[in-house]
């Protein structure tokens, strides 16, 4: 393959109803597969001749989401059965290892009740105090670092994250997280105590173009894991766990937990729930198996 089998797969990719965070993820993982394999895989040909030495590579990886990235970048332009045959066997294999691989739904002695982190987390329309607090409520895993402001819906696309705010009731419209892929988009109110804040927040800043920023002359985020370290920086620093910081994703098991076994949640419908869920850009069952803490 010559020195453009990057644009070859991005191509390729570009043929499937993907997002291009997708694309270029998967992309790389092709170009990854290149380096390693005497021929390249530019062909359905080389696939099936590979496929074996391909699995191989892949299994000698270390992490799972890295090799099901792998995999799920074949399947997509895999023609050959029994190559498109192995990849998804694997695949199963390793989603099946990843879902035993999470801790059980215990709590643990360094579990933080959802009150308790939300009690140290107030309302606040300072920089950093709106970011805590905002998300500490609508803990979205780590998707809120570039969430872009909307003025009209027209005005939003399908792939990046937007808040579209109004007065009587702003919405996030979440295009790009994790689950994307399966979930598609996601519409998330803001609920009315919340958008006050949003808006007296919003009232302070300079014609904002991202609904967070790292500091007081609003830089705003170059990367989700600027955002990941701001975000632990403060909670912990809020919480004094510095010896014992928390995550988002403890953020997010705590969250559910409250949730869960609110009295309020036993009396919803399972669609109503699911809806609840859906906030947390996962469905009831993995909540209840995974984010659950009893």
């Amino acid at each position: 393959m010559s020195s453009s089998s990057k644009d070859y797969f991005v191509e390729l990719l570009s043929k499937f109803d993907l997002k291009p965070q997708s694309i270029k993820l998967y992309s790389i993982k092709l170009n990854n597969i290149n380096k390693q394999l005497p021929e390249s895989i530019s062909s359905q040909q080389a696939i099936k001749k590979n496929y074996k030495a391909i699995i191989k590579y892949i299994k000698s990886l270390y992490n799972i989401n890295d090799k099901l990235a792998y995999l799920n970048a074949l399947i997509k332009i895999t023609e050959n059965s029994d190559a498109l045959f192995s990849f998804k066997i694997l695949r199963d294999l390793l989603n099946k290892m990843k879902f035993q691989s999470y801790k059980s739904n215990e709590k643990k002695d360094d579990f933080v009740s959802y009150d308790v982190i939300l009690d140290v987390c107030k309302p606040s329309t300072d920089i950093n105090g709106f970011m805590l607090y905002f998300s500490v409520r609508y803990p979205v895993r780590l998707a809120l670092w570039n969430i872009k402001i909307a003025k009209t819906l027209k005005s939003m696309n399908d792939h990046d994250n937007y808040i579209y705010v109004r007065k009587n009731g702003s919405k996030l419209y979440m295009n790009d997280f994790k689950n994307s892929n399966s979930m598609g988009r996601v519409i998330i109110n803001i609920d009315k105590e919340d958008n006050e804040i949003l808006l007296a927040y919003l009232k302070r800043l300079d014609k904002p173009i991202y609904l967070l920023y790292n500091n007081d002359q609003c830089h705003p985020f170059v990367s989700v894991n600027a955002y990941s370290r701001k975000f632990k920086s403060l909670l912990n620093g809020a919480l004094n766990r510095l010896d014992n910081p928390l995550t988002m994703n403890d953020v997010r098991r705590s969250y559910e937990s409250f949730v869960i076994q609110s009295d309020a949640y036993k009396a919803l419908t399972n669609t109503q729930k699911d809806e609840v869920h859906r906030r947390l850009l996962h469905n009831s069952v993995t909540a209840h198996s995974i984010y659950n803490k009893v």
